[in-house]
This record gives structure tokens, sequence and C-alpha cells, in this order.
């Protein structure tokens, strides 16, 4: 519904950094929110959900609003590597910490992740460093946390 702080925090990163024509991989979809926002802001888009019911409301509220409903169950290890310009999640730390390998091969240009508290933030940038990505900007809304990270040596143009 875009109600809670983390879901608020992924829509502002992405209104600040997705670029249109932008490929965008929305993973843990869920209602298709950021999907949706995805598309508003000219990128194209698809959302993966490992629960069916998720990925099926997501695909009835795409076509609900007018946008493609490009979204599969599964898990992001179908997904191409590198078949990405941005990746975008709004689940928790412990789910980062486990796709930080998938997130830095499906994404070419930059990577937003959200749904989590600050007291786990740490732990994010540690699982995403070690496949060389860093962050290169931060949001926050309480205790909740939003990073932008890219590839070390992209330039600070995100």
């Amino acid at each position: 519904t875009g109600d809670h702080p983390a879901t608020r925090l992924a829509l502002k990163a992405m209104e600040q950094h997705v670029r249109a024509g932008e490929r965008i991989l929305d993973v843990g979809t869920g209602t298709g929110i950021l999907l949706a926002g995805a598309y508003l802001l000219g990128a194209r888009g698809a959302g993966c959900d490992i629960e069916y019911e998720s990925a099926r409301t997501a695909r009835h509220n795409l076509i609900r609003d007018a946008y493609p409903p490009r979204v599969f169950a599964g898990s992001l290890r179908a997904v191409a590597a590198a078949s990405a310009d941005v990746v975008v999640a709004n689940i928790n730390a412990v789910t980062h910490q486990t796709l930080a390998a998938d997130y830095a091969r499906v994404a070419r240009r930059l990577i937003i992740l959200a749904g989590f508290p600050e007291r786990h933030e740490a732990r994010v940038e540690q699982a995403l460093w070690a496949h060389g990505w860093h962050p290169a900007g931060r949001l926050s809304d309480r205790e909740w946390v939003c990073l932008a990270l890219t590839q070390a040596g992209d330039s600070a143009d995100y």
C-alpha cells in the first residue's frame, strides 16, 4: 500500500536514482507497488516473489493499474546475470544477506535495498561489500533504512 516507512523509502530512492528506460527487477515484489513505481518513472520492469499468492496479487494489481504484469513466482536464482540495470528489494535484512550474491550477479548499475531497521544496516552493507557493491546513498525514516549501492569504482553519479 505504500504506508510502511520502508516502502516509502524504497520509492523515494527509486525516484532519486532510477532513469527512464532502465530495466528494474523488483525482488520480493509482494503487492507490486515498487514495480508500479518503476513504471511511473518510465522504467521497464519485472518482479519476482517466492510466494505464488504474492506474485498473483502483484499481477492483479498491475493489470488493474494498466501496467505490464511482468511478474513470476520464483526465486531470484532464476534470473539471468546482468539482466537488470537496477535491482530493488524491500525485504528483511537476513534475506538481503542471503540474496547478496544474486543481487550482485543480476544488477548492472544499482541495488536499492529497504525493509530493515538501522540496527541491521551494517550486516546488509557487509553482505554487499563482499560482492563488490558499496553504499552510495542512504535514506532513513525513524528506525527504517534504505541503501542505494553501486559497484566499486563507479562514479558517485548513480
